[in-house]
């Protein structure tokens, strides 16, 4: 005689997730260039997206396009994304054996101390950035300069939380590591195969280390001017040519609207 077979529903139990977080310090072995998406930059994504394009090329204005890619916290401390550590977390993974980045990236948030999207650049050696010159070539040819803010010697303070136990805090630590190895900011290993950017994470005598933000917004209104660099071997512009290109960009730029008023 058959035996009928019963299906009984099985119960499960779902706990609520278990959220611990760490402060974590990392020391950059690399300079790190910063460049973020300024007014000037999205003005021309604009102007390529909508096939839109602005009467003649306009002059460079090195120093405002040098202001233009920085970040900085409420309280006007240079910075830098919190999502830039996110991000490199997650691409680290791909180097590690058995982690997939899909997964990974919905296990642990970076934010920062007391700006949740800003972490402070800080520096413990009272250097300051410096303004890079570099050379581009253009996708369709010919060159250009680009104008991005460096700093030399630098770390940074902040927070990670993540799912335990999912994960530990060693291996988040561990994973902070590999995103060191790929870098932020421009032309670091990961998206360039620079050389910049790197770091790695503080050890246990770093963890307590003091600095002062390495540039302070106000610094700008109080005349800061940065120290030129080149790419290229050659002496880059004096920042009394950079003011002098600067102001007469802008009084041609007024000179042009005087002679469509008198047009008018």
């Amino acid at each position: 005689m058959a035996t009928k077979k019963t299906t009984e529903a099985v119960g499960f139990v779902i706990q609520a997730p278990e959220i611990r977080g760490l402060e974590a310090v990392i020391v950059g072995v690399a300079p790190i260039i910063l460049h973020g998406m300024g007014p000037s930059v999205r003005k021309a994504m604009y102007e390529t997206v909508t096939k839109r394009k602005s009467a003649g090329r306009e002059a460079k204005q090195p120093f405002q396009e040098w202001k233009e890619c920085l970040y900085w916290t409420k309280k006007g401390e240079l910075a830098i994304k919190a999502q830039v550590i996110q991000k490199a977390m997650v691409r680290g993974c791909d180097l590690i054996e058995g982690m997939k980045m899909i997964k990974a990236k919905r296990t642990w948030i970076v934010s920062g101390v007391e700006d949740s999207k800003f972490i402070p650049l800080l520096v413990a050696n009272g250097g300051k950035p410096v303004m890079r010159e570099d050379v581009k070539k253009l996708p369709r040819g010919g060159a250009d300069l680009r104008y991005r803010a460096e700093v030399e010697e630098w770390f940074c303070r902040f927070r990670i939380d993540f799912l335990h136990p999912n994960l530990k805090a060693s291996q988040i630590l561990n994973i902070l590591g590999y995103a060191g190895v790929g870098g932020i900011g421009d032309e670091r290993p990961e998206r360039s195969g620079g050389v910049n950017g790197r770091f790695r994470v503080a050890d246990s005598k770093e963890q307590k280390i003091k600095g002062q933000p390495a540039l302070m917004r106000k610094d700008l209104d109080n005349g800061f001017r940065p120290e030129v660099v080149s790419d290229v071997g050659s002496p880059a512009f004096s920042f009394a040519h950079m003011d002098e290109a600067e102001q007469e960009a802008k009084q041609e730029a007024k000179q042009e609207v005087l002679v469509v008023d008198a047009k008018d």
